[in-house]
């Protein structure tokens, strides 16, 4: 009798190897949520890089207006001095160019203080971004860990110790999806 199986073995056997089956079945079921999630990240990720090449050609745009409107202010304000000494107009003619040139200068730095601006949240825009490509790719790694796992899970033998650990491992990866992914 020493070699046969007695009948509670046969149904423990059965009852784990079902139980391992369910378990297998919901991490392949984590597993292609975490794919979708992780396709709607890089959805989403194409569109801010797009917003953000949009934002970057709309400050290029910006800094080359500004720069041209400078330019023909202070080509202006040449003129008008040239003109002023050459015709030696009176002072009340030099007080209205200073004022003119003044608020140029006024537009001028209220241009180069919307390119700042821009400037910064273009770089938070850039960090941002870094931000989310440093996070797909930790899911990602978690995504071939799983992946990994279950090949692993798949190809185990009979042997009850190996079931064993390889369901403590799949509780870990289960619990470490929780935690860390908020699953």
């Amino acid at each position: 009798m020493a070699g046969q199986p007695q009948g509670g073995e046969g149904q423990d056997t059965s009852v784990a190897a079902s139980e391992l089956q369910d378990q297998l079945d919901q991490q392949n079921g984590l597993i292609s949520q975490l794919k979708e999630m992780i396709r709607e990240r890089d959805a989403s990720l194409k569109t801010r890089e797009k917003e953000l090449e949009e934002t970057n050609a709309k400050l290029s745009k910006l800094k080359l207006q500004t720069k041209a409107k400078a330019k023909a202010a202070q080509k202006d304000a040449e003129a008008k001095k040239g003109s002023e000494k050459a015709d030696e107009e009176s002072s009340g003619g030099d007080q209205a160019a200073r004022a003119k040139v003044l608020v140029l200068k006024k537009k001028l730095d209220a241009k180069d203080k919307t390119i700042t601006e821009k400037e910064a949240l273009l770089e938070e825009k850039l960090r941002e971004v870094a931000n989310m490509e440093k996070m797909i790719a930790q899911r990602d790694e978690v995504v071939q860990t799983l992946s990994s796992q279950l090949e692993r899970l798949h190809g185990l033998g009979a042997d009850g110790q190996e079931q064993d650990s390889e369901v403590k491992i799949v509780f870990f990866l289960e619990d470490f999806l929780h935690l860390s992914l908020g699953f």
